[in-house]
């Protein structure tokens, strides 16, 4: 397994170690221990840019995955030639995708959720390596949901069922 850490922002301090651990355990779990991916901290400003050309959204996100292994298009239907950073990976035909992650939000949502900002990039990885999967939540009657939810319990310690939330 190979888990590269790109941090393209500096708004926030990047727990590079940690993290790159922790998507290592999430991708131990999910038996797939023969991939490649990369995870690209940015700020909002860029993840705004991508989820506009990407996703035809025109404001920021939390988390956004760009599988390598399926077909991909444009919120305009045109294929994805290139992923982000697919340059990285050393065998093609092993390389999951790009988890991109805006600190910016990232910050914001864990004051919300009541959680530290190292608990919710944490949430945000295990997010963006089950979509890079193929789960989707919005089409999956719940599959990822609950998949996600035993993940969250097993490495994290909690759900959220059990985040204490301010609304």
């Amino acid at each position: 397994m190979l888990v590269e850490i790109i941090n393209q922002q500096r708004t926030e301090k990047i727990a590079k170690k940690e993290w790159k651990e922790f998507a290592l355990s999430v991708l131990q779990a999910l038996s797939l221990e023969q991939v490649e991916t990369t995870i690209v901290f940015v700020g909002d400003r860029k993840i705004k840019a991508l989820n506009k050309e990407f996703r035809n959204i025109n404001k920021p996100t939390d988390v956004l995955s760009f599988s390598y292994q399926t077909t991909e298009t444009t919120a305009n239907n045109e294929p994805i030639e290139e992923k982000l950073y697919a340059h990285l990976a050393s065998f093609a035909g092993n390389y999951l995708g790009d988890v991109v992650i805006s600190t910016q939000t990232a910050v914001v949502y864990a004051k919300k959720l009541g959680l530290t900002f190292n608990e919710e990039i944490k949430v945000l990885i295990l997010h963006g390596l089950l979509h890079l999967c193929g789960y989707d939540h919005e089409r999956d009657n719940g599959e990822m949901d609950e998949l996600e939810q035993k993940l969250r319990k097993q490495l994290l310690g909690f759900t959220t069922l059990n985040i204490p939330s301010d609304s």
